[in-house]
């Protein structure tokens, strides 16, 4: 299910959320104008956009690490049958 916000960090969940909105604007845009590769690379902002998605997605993927990790050091032998 679904983990609590709190569990995870509300820093990190902010990120991943920022970067999935600016992810699901970007797409948004070019479905709705037909947008190539080649058009959305001519774009100043892209690159700056690209970066805070990856920048937030590293994060999210950190702090979900660690989580996982103190619940594993919590009950390892739940995990052996994962």
């Amino acid at each position: 299910g679904l983990v609590p916000v709190d569990e995870v960090g509300s820093h990190s969940a902010e990120k991943f959320f920022g970067a999935d909105e600016t992810w699901r604007l970007l797409l948004q845009k070019a479905h709705a104008t037909n947008m190539t590769v080649f058009s959305f690379s001519s774009q100043s902002t892209l690159q700056k956009q690209l970066q805070r998605i990856g920048d937030g997605l590293t994060c999210a993927e950190k702090s979900t690490g660690q989580f996982l990790l103190a619940r594993r050091q919590a009950a390892p032998r739940l995990w052996l049958l994962s």
